[in-house]
């Protein structure tokens, strides 16, 4: 019996689709060597997507009290992870838009912009 795919797997799906329409001007063997880095791409997007939906409401600097009088305040560890996603998205992005031929990375250029704007109202 398969088993059923989560929220977030059929989201990632959704955009890898969308990133392989947007790189569709490729070969298929030029897919073949691409295709880890769109589903990395859809991965990461999806994740930065539920990530700053649950920082939305969180502060940036959080109290902590360790116990034995250690107390203060420190980063909140969620926007660290945040940023590295963030990162590791805009690095593979990057890596992508190298990849395509030259002058047709306008698709990929007009994804990320979609994705700021989606982003934004998030």
């Amino acid at each position: 019996m398969a088993k059923a795919k989560s929220t977030t797997e059929k989201e990632v799906e959704a955009v890898h689709k969308k990133l392989r329409e947007l790189t569709s001007s490729m070969s298929e063997d030029e897919h073949a060597l691409i295709d880890s880095l769109l589903h990395n791409a859809a991965w990461l997007q999806v994740k930065l997507d539920n990530t700053r939906t649950l920082l939305t409401d969180q502060e940036i600097l959080i109290e902590y009290d360790n116990g034995g009088g250690q107390r203060g305040m420190r980063k909140n560890p969620g926007f660290d992870g945040y940023r590295q996603l963030l990162t590791s998205y805009t690095t593979t992005i990057k890596t992508i838009r190298d990849m395509l031929p030259e002058g047709e990375d306008d698709d990929i250029n007009a994804f990320v912009e979609y994705t700021k704007r989606h982003a934004r109202k998030a």
